[in-house]
């Protein structure tokens, strides 16, 4: 079984999602001792287990009084065996076949340390993006506001934490000359960036055409609960890709 661990720019490590986003008081969820393995074994470590640990007391409410932002920024989420060592899980090989005959893939909004980047922080996925010869848009949905996990981004931010995940180390080991790793730039991965309208994340278009990303405003979805502020639904992403894509 794996978990997964993040490293803050402080050199902290901080072990599972609930380290993130359910915090309590810490402790230890792993041992650091036990048998060494290949990042890239076949089996990923999978005949272990990982301790769980119950996080009772955290309380969904907190989340409506605000966040205690990080101390320090996450720049790496990796996967770990039940010893703590580092592993490289495969993906289910569907997405991977998925990705060479969609003609778009969209980064959903959501949690960015804990929900997207998981998803891409697995062995091949990155290359499977940028060599895809269908992909005609590669389209980051971004956040509509900030949380504890990206407390300060701003949507650049946003897409340098997904490129420079994909442009990481969770590939197989390079071979040939120097061992030389290929290095995408950022249009490789992401082609497009929506934003909703009102949104209080800083958004620079021109910052975000110079990496070689589109920027397209729409307008979200504001009923219910207006303190909320904008947010998207089905119709607003509809709406956002056809205009991505029949252009």
């Amino acid at each position: 079984m794996h978990g997964s661990a993040f490293k803050r720019k402080t050199g902290i490590r901080l072990v599972g999602q609930c380290e993130i986003s359910h915090p309590v008081n810490p402790s230890s969820s792993f041992e650091e001792d036990g048998p060494k393995m290949d990042a890239f074994s076949p089996i990923d470590g999978m005949g272990e287990s990982i301790p769980r640990r119950s996080n009772v007391m955290y309380k969904p409410t907190d989340k409506d009084r605000g966040y205690e932002p990080l101390p320090a920024r996450i720049y790496r989420l990796y996967y770990i065996n039940a010893y703590g060592h580092e592993v490289h899980p495969t993906p289910n090989p569907e997405s991977i076949a998925t990705l060479a005959t969609s003609e778009a893939l969209v980064y959903s909004c959501g949690s960015l340390w804990t929900s997207v980047i998981p998803c891409l922080a697995l062995r091949g996925v990155a290359s499977a993006i940028a060599r895809s010869t269908h992909l005609r848009a590669k389209i980051l949905l971004l956040n509509g506001s900030n949380d504890r996990e990206t407390d300060g981004y701003t949507a650049v931010d946003y897409v340098k934490a997904v490129v420079g995940v994909l442009n990481s180390d969770y590939q197989k080991p390079s071979y040939g000359l120097g061992n030389a790793s290929t290095v995408y730039p950022t249009s490789a991965f992401i082609t497009h960036l929506v934003w909703l309208e009102g949104t209080p994340v800083e958004v620079n278009e021109m910052t975000l055409a110079a990496l070689g990303v589109k920027a397209l405003m729409v307008r979200g979805n504001i009923e219910g609960d207006e303190d909320q502020g904008p947010r998207y639904d089905a119709g607003v992403v509809r709406h956002a890709l056809t205009q991505i894509l029949t252009r």
